[in-house]
């Protein structure tokens, strides 16, 4: 587990707390305030990096009212096929 605390990067003094925390085969950030549907507040991690099915993919719950998240397959950044 990681603590962090992220600065605005528009020049304002404001930090966001953010904790980080990789499993066996995904990676989920909580940062504070923010969460997904199902979860209680406090304990939601909007953003998850996972290895599935032999692909890495981001997932952003991006809605704190929907069940949809969207999915990110992120095999079009492989190093491996650029031209």
């Amino acid at each position: 587990m990681l603590n962090a605390k992220l600065k605005d990067m528009c020049g304002s003094d404001e930090y966001l707390s953010v904790q980080v925390v990789a499993e066996t085969a995904s990676i989920d950030i909580y940062p504070k305030g923010y969460g997904e549907y199902d979860a209680p507040d406090g304990q939601g991690a909007p953003i998850r990096i996972e290895y599935w099915e032999n692909e890495l993919r981001v997932i952003l719950a991006t809605d704190i009212n929907g069940q949809n998240p969207i999915i990110i397959k992120m095999e079009g950044a492989l190093e491996s096929r650029r031209k």
